[in-house]
């Protein structure tokens, strides 16, 4: 059984004229600061109530397997932005250590003004009815008894958190039993109470303030005692406001600095740059008016390490002095390729663990940063190369629309059988490194034997690599992405068997070439520099 709990988070800012970016940073600041072990330092700072105060004890002592788990991730899914109202939908990762295990839990979240806001965990009732019978054996542990019954375990665990920290924190006029064993017998014969009953006269709502009780001992102490402070109180259908884990106002940390208010006086802040900021949130990679930055940086950056490399041969190898400028620009691209699909196959790589159903913003990142490297690099080729076989140009073409088609997918999407879709075509590019070393070594005479040698590895073990990716994608798309519903799908289907097809018998080609190649070092005369293309 899995849970599936999407946060949403509404926060409505009474501040008019921020910009975006001043927004998604207040969304942005809220939860970082509900992340462990940083929720800490926010309680002892500025707020030290139900939101941030109930989780502070799991951030000290993660291996106490209280019902309620350390946040320690999220993911802000969506947002939007209209006027001075934002929304954004968050997803947090609930840590239990006792379990070792993360649970997604839904927060919703409605800031009334720039430094507050109402809070409630959504749904929070059935996620309790899943952890809790989990957690049942590590408050075996901790409890003081030999029950086997998992009723009595959970009552005996949550007793005597609420009596540990009643007689620890609530000492002097803050007092509220005459000892461990009067607190111990009173809470005890309260109900113990459920989730989505927690502001009511039961030990789930007096356990709900224990790790509150240390931050504000004289506020909390008495939802601990005999009478529940107001807040721990028997209530009746007409008295419908108990705490429910929810709609208690707290004191957002950060919240909206001066420093961030935009007057809609200032100049330059008129409705048109305001249209201006929002309309980027719309913005995708796709778009004809989208500035690619990192590709033009990229292709700039190979244009001079071309000029580093080609200098370095000139100074550096005979060989290469003889060769027409047609094939030193070969070499060039060979030695600049090697570093590039390198360094794209180690982030590539970091990706992969998508592949178990593992992902993380860092393995996002890490592929689009290599696709972003091979697609500018195949670019900068096309441009810089004199002359190219025709099975070359189509390759790059082709690897180039595969990977920006399943990019654009899942940038559209959201779904990650894309993400994984474009871990499987990048090796169609990244995976070449002996090819290149094989035909610098062909073309710059190093030892015939190990040069002739090397590329035949290289020829076969391109063609197994990239005919196992091509193997893999019709099977992935089978299981993963068959049914179609919108004609996107429909495109995506025809370009992945059309594509990978077509990739397979260019590399059939190139295999061929390269083994070809091979011989041809092998019978060719010592000190001979070949001047015809590869």
């Amino acid at each position: 059984m899995s849970i599936r709990l999407w946060g949403m988070v509404v926060l409505a800012s009474s501040v008019l004229g921020l910009s975006t970016y001043d927004y998604l940073e207040v969304v942005k600041n809220f939860a970082d600061n509900l992340l462990a072990p940083k929720n800490i330092a926010v309680v002892q700072s500025i707020n030290r109530e139900y939101l941030f105060g109930l989780f502070v004890n799991t951030a000290r002592d993660p291996t106490d397997p209280s019902p309620f788990g350390s946040p320690i991730a999220y993911n802000i899914t969506a947002t939007a932005v209209q006027h001075n109202t934002v929304a954004a939908s968050i997803k947090f990762e609930y840590y239990y250590g006792s379990l070792n295990r993360t649970f997604p839990i839904q927060l919703g979240n409605i800031m009334l003004t720039g430094s507050r806001y109402d809070v409630s965990l959504r749904r929070w009732a059935w996620a309790a009815d899943y952890i809790t019978p989990q957690l049942i054996p590590h408050m075996a542990q901790r409890a003081k008894g030999d029950s086997t019954n998992a009723t009595l375990i959970l009552q005996q665990y949550l007793a005597q958190s609420v009596c540990d920290a009643t007689v620890i924190y609530c000492n002097g006029s803050n007092q509220q039993y005459d000892s461990y064993d009067t607190c111990m017998d009173f809470v005890t014969s309260v109900p113990i109470g459920q989730a989505y009953r927690a502001g009511e006269n039961n030990l789930v709502c007096r356990h709900l303030h224990v790790p509150m009780a240390p931050l504000r001992p004289t506020v909390h102490c008495p939802h601990l005692g005999l009478t529940g402070g107001g807040m721990c109180i028997d209530r009746t259908s007409a008295d419908p406001k108990g705490l429910q884990l929810g709609r208690i106002r707290f004191s957002l940390p950060g919240g909206i600095r001066s420093s961030q208010i935009c007057h809609s006086g200032e100049p330059g802040r008129s409705g048109e740059s305001g249209e201006i900021s929002l309309s980027q949130l719309d913005e995708h990679t796709w778009d004809p008016t989208f500035y690619p930055i990192a590709v033009f940086g990229y292709m700039l950056l190979y244009y001079v390490a071309a000029k580093v490399i080609y200098r370095f041969y000139t100074l550096k190898n005979g060989v290469f002095e003889q060769l027409s400028l047609q094939n030193q620009q070969n070499v060039v691209v060979y030695t600049l390729s090697f570093i590039v699909t390198t360094i794209a196959l180690g982030l590539q790589l970091a990706a992969t663990p998508a592949f178990a159903g593992h992902y993380s913003l860092t393995g996002v990142g890490s592929l689009r940063t290599a696709g972003t490297l091979i697609s500018s690099l195949y670019c900068f080729e096309l441009v810089y190369r004199l002359h190219m076989r025709l099975p070359v140009i189509a390759h790059h073409f082709l690897t180039i629309l595969a990977i920006s088609l399943s990019w654009t997918l899942f940038e559209n999407t959201q779904s990650m059988s894309f993400y994984v879709s474009a871990i499987i075509w990048l090796f169609y590019a990244t995976t070449d490194q002996l090819t290149f070393v094989g035909l610098l070594g062909y073309r710059l005479e190093w030892p015939v034997q190990h040069t002739a040698f090397l590329l035949q590895i290289a020829a076969v073990q391109s063609l197994v690599i990239k005919a196992v990716s091509t193997l893999s994608l019709p099977v992935y798309w089978a299981v993963k992405q068959k049914t179609i519903y919108r004609p996107i799908d429909a495109v995506w289907a025809v370009s992945l068997w059309v594509v990978a097809c077509a990739l397979l018998l260019i590399q059939l080609w190139a295999s061929f070439a390269t083994w070809t190649i091979s011989h041809s070092a092998l019978s060719r005369p010592r000190g001979h520099v070949h001047l015809a293309d590869d």
